[in-house]
């Protein structure tokens, strides 16, 4: 069963190091400073995620949903 992070304020957690969030539901999430270097999201939802100073360097986002968020929300 796929994790479940969706909603979740993640800010400033550290999943690096290769950290297996493939098909995770991180919809709606917070991961304002959050280093995500390394981590496999293949097939990941982040729809909708703030992503703001996360660390992405090497990460997979093979088939990951990304989807950015409307102008006026409360994470963007």
């Amino acid at each position: 069963m796929a994790l479940d992070f969706s909603g979740q304020n993640l800010r400033g957690h550290s999943f690096k190091g290769r950290k297996d969030l493939a098909g995770a539901n991180l919809a709606d999430a917070s991961f304002i400073g959050t280093g995500l270097n390394e981590a496999n999201l293949q097939d990941a939802d982040l729809s909708r995620a703030k992503l703001k100073q996360t660390q992405l360097d090497a990460t997979d986002l093979t088939g990951a949903t990304l989807t950015k968020r409307r102008r006026g929300s409360p994470f963007l």
